[in-house]
């Protein structure tokens, strides 16, 4: 398959799933993601949780 750049906007939900899935379909393809936020990370699945009081807050975000 013909070597491609593909380019990422965004790192949301998907995002990491659509590079995987690129990553499979064409190993030798390159892959950027551009991202701009103006918070930290944060693990967005564990949110539900932390507003039952399952999880602090604190404890989603990241690097």
């Amino acid at each position: 398959m013909k070597e491609k750049n593909i380019i990422i906007i965004g790192m949301g939900t998907s995002s990491s799933g659509a590079a995987a899935a690129v990553n499979h379909t064409n190993p030798k393809a390159e892959v950027s993601i551009i991202e701009k936020r103006g918070y930290e990370m944060y693990s967005s699945c564990g949110l539900p949780f932390a507003f039952e009081g399952r999880l602090d807050f604190g404890s989603l975000k990241h690097d």
